[in-house]
């Protein structure tokens, strides 16, 4: 399975600046990034994803308003990564109860990123 197009919601600039010059280069995939829900839900509307980076803690809200929407305009098409520098149980049971694929805790890290996108099936 190839990604052609990424989306990326982060309220961190460097982060996403970061990221999606890394995931560019290193995967070859467009990347729409978002610094927030409402722009990430403009974007779900216009584009075709094949792969959602998530961050849980926004300023406007959180990462796992995005799900449902993604879900609901993609199915299963679509992977969906949770990004967190907090990571315990609770919240990893309650996004697998949302439907998300896989949880990256940060620092984030190439390795991780491309390790969670070959457990998902992706051509790397």
């Amino acid at each position: 399975m190839l990604i052609n197009q990424i989306l990326l919601v982060d309220d961190e600039p460097d982060i996403r600046t970061m990221l999606s010059i890394l995931l560019r280069k290193q995967l070859g995939a467009a990347v729409v990034s978002c610094p927030d829900i409402d722009t990430a839900l403009e974007q779900i509307d216009q584009s075709d994803f094949d792969l959602a980076l998530l961050d849980i803690s926004l300023k406007q809200g959180t990462g796992y308003e995005l799900i449902s929407p993604l879900r609901k305009r993609f199915g299963s098409d679509i992977k969906i990564i949770m990004i967190s520098a907090f990571e315990n149980a609770s919240e990893k049971e309650k996004m697998k109860a949302l439907g998300v694929d896989f949880f990256i805790g940060k620092p984030l890290h190439m390795s991780k990123i491309k390790s969670s996108l070959q457990e998902l099936g992706f051509s790397i």
